[in-house]
């Protein structure tokens, strides 16, 4: 009789244990596809190209100043003050950009009225450092089939799939060849400039020129700067602001795509390059993810 309790007991904690972590694996992969969204591989496209991307996780929106925040707070917490200073926002990133835009050197990261603002003014190596401490930070997190999310900045063959949805023609992220919809509702966050002069700053910081910029006042989409990463409409794949607001690093340093809220409207398609020397407020970035197996 004791030797069936025993095995009762033990086929009872197997049962349970098991019964705990299915439960913890779905819960895990509900808050992640709260986040992120498949992105499955053109079968057709990737016979041909050797370079198309396999299945990956990408974040539904752009990294957000709270989000990063959070990253920065953790190594303050850790006594890492070197890789703060290191992985800050340029503290004058929107002055260098433009006089004008110098309170938002003040306000715009610490304030809480932009915690869900796309985080800017960062090195590709600070994207690059968020990105693996996501990974450190969740690799205990178990998906289905024991698989671990590893994190890191999209490839280009990855952002233009998700993107484009294998659709290579696709100009914008929604589908259509207009930035605008049929009410005349801006699709995105592009540059707006009405009728205007605007100084210019030199590399040294000092007024020199003046610049008229113009675009017709139907095109205003309401956004000075930047937009909350959440604006405007989803994409098929269910992602926000592919399509400007801001640039977005992917791997290779020196390249964002997509366009920003400073760019004209041909400057904010699915194939569009924006280069950078340095931390911008027209450049953030988004994560993708690609579960992996990890021994345990």
């Amino acid at each position: 009789m004791k030797k069936y309790i025993v095995i009762f007991s033990t086929l009872s904690i197997f049962i349970l244990t098991n019964a705990f972590m299915f439960s913890s694996t779905k819960k895990i992969e509900k808050q992640f596809k709260k986040k992120f969204s498949l992105i499955e591989p053109n079968t057709t496209q990737a016979k041909e190209d050797s370079n198309a991307a396999n299945a990956f996780y990408i974040m539904r929106q752009e990294v957000t100043n709270g989000e990063y925040k959070e990253f920065l707070d953790d190594l303050q917490n850790q006594g890492l003050t070197d890789l703060v200073s290191s992985y800050s926002p340029d503290p004058q990133g929107w002055q260098k950009h433009h006089i004008s835009m110098t309170p938002f050197d003040e306000h715009y990261f610490s304030h809480v009225a932009y915690r869900n603002y796309p985080v800017v003014n960062i090195s590709h190596e600070a994207a690059q450092a968020y990105c693996d401490w996501l990974t450190k930070r969740h690799q205990h997190e178990r998906h289905e089939g024991g698989l671990v999310a590893k994190f890191s900045l999209p490839q280009k063959s990855e952002w233009t799939e998700a993107a484009t949805l294998g659709n290579s023609g696709a100009v914008y992220a929604w589908g259509g060849p207009s930035i605008s919809n049929k009410q005349g509702c801006m699709l995105c966050n592009f540059g707006q400039s009405h009728e205007q002069t605007m100084p210019i700053l030199n590399e040294n910081n000092q007024l020199t020129e003046l610049s008229n910029h113009s675009l017709d006042a139907r095109y205003d989409d309401n956004a000075y700067v930047t937009a909350p990463v959440n604006s405007y409409s989803a994409s098929f794949a269910g992602l926000y602001c592919l399509n400007g607001n801001v640039a977005e690093m992917i791997t290779t340093k020196g390249e964002a795509l997509g366009g920003s809220w400073n760019s004209i409207a041909a400057e904010v398609t699915n194939q569009s390059v924006m280069n950078y020397t340095q931390p911008s407020p027209t450049v953030g970035f988004r994560v993708v993810a690609h579960l992996v197996h990890v021994p345990m």
